[in-house]
């Protein structure tokens, strides 16, 4: 049975989607089947379009939506929508695209006649865990009933955040949250640690400020991961491949920390 994994933080531009992807290459390289799902309905560029896979409504190719249409309206999944939806991309890992029509998603869960609106996703994905190792879902930079549905359908949480103070400042909530999801919701919800990226390690202030924030974060009981992802221009242009940053450019710095990252997740699982 696979693993459900989200890549969150409440702001906006800090690495969430670049890590997701990356992720996914990373434990593609490693023999795991590993599936991409796009959760982001802020408006921003999103990881379907960025990986070329954006769903084409116009053309009837199904996405996101059509696969948790029935569940809204009270109805079973369409099994046969879930995996016509599923397209694999050429890196070998495998997306499960949405559209621009994911903005409304949250008006659509307040508004549907699901018994539980907060399982709506989890019920859409809990059967594609027989098919893949793990499933990342890349989420919105907001608090919203969707990212309580991604919260409620995950296993493990990845909180992604930079070295600095506003970035930071959304932990503490994030983590009351899922909290509150884990006692209410998931009870086997894990919290699986803060992933600092965009480290900019050119100067002492920089590394003295990276030191003090996870410093303070592991005085407060949070889990950091050892490995830090460094800044770097390369990590800002992969998406103009349609591909991730690790097979973008494999040997950057960037590329390999996101190497050393999954593997130090892997070993969290005892793998």
């Amino acid at each position: 049975m696979g693993r459900t994994i989200g890549i969150c933080n409440h702001k906006g531009g800090v690495g969430k989607t670049t890590t997701a992807v990356a992720m996914a290459r990373c434990l593609t390289d490693l023999g795991y089947r590993v599936l991409l799902v796009d959760l982001d309905d802020s408006g921003n560029p999103s990881l379907s379009k960025n990986l070329g896979v954006e769903a084409n409504i116009e053309e009837g190719e199904p996405n996101l939506i059509d696969v948790l249409d029935p569940i809204l309206k009270g109805r079973p999944l369409n099994r046969k929508v879930l995996h016509d939806s599923i397209v694999q991309h050429n890196e070998g890992y495998f997306v499960l695209p949405s559209d621009k029509s994911l903005s409304g998603l949250s008006i659509s869960i307040i508004s549907s006649v699901a018994k539980d609106k907060t399982t709506i996703l989890k019920t859409a994905l809990e059967p594609l865990k027989e098919l893949f190792d793990y499933i990342i879902l890349d989420a919105a930079p907001s608090l919203t009933l969707l990212q309580t549905n991604l919260m409620a359908a995950c296993d493990d949480v990845i909180i992604v955040t930079q070295p600095q103070g506003a970035s930071v400042d959304g932990i503490a909530e994030m983590i009351e949250t899922l909290s509150e999801i884990k006692k209410q919701i998931s009870p086997d919800l894990r919290m699986v640690g803060v992933l600092v990226v965009m480290y900019d390690g050119r100067t002492n202030y920089n590394k003295d400020k990276t030191a003090i924030i996870v410093e303070q974060l592991r005085e407060q009981g949070v889990p950091v991961f050892n490995t830090i992802i460094p800044r770097s221009t390369v990590a800002e242009s992969w998406v103009e491949a349609h591909t991730s940053l690790v097979g973008y450019k494999p040997n950057s710095k960037p590329s390999v920390a996101y190497r050393e990252f999954t593997k130090e997740y892997l070993s969290l699982e005892g793998k």
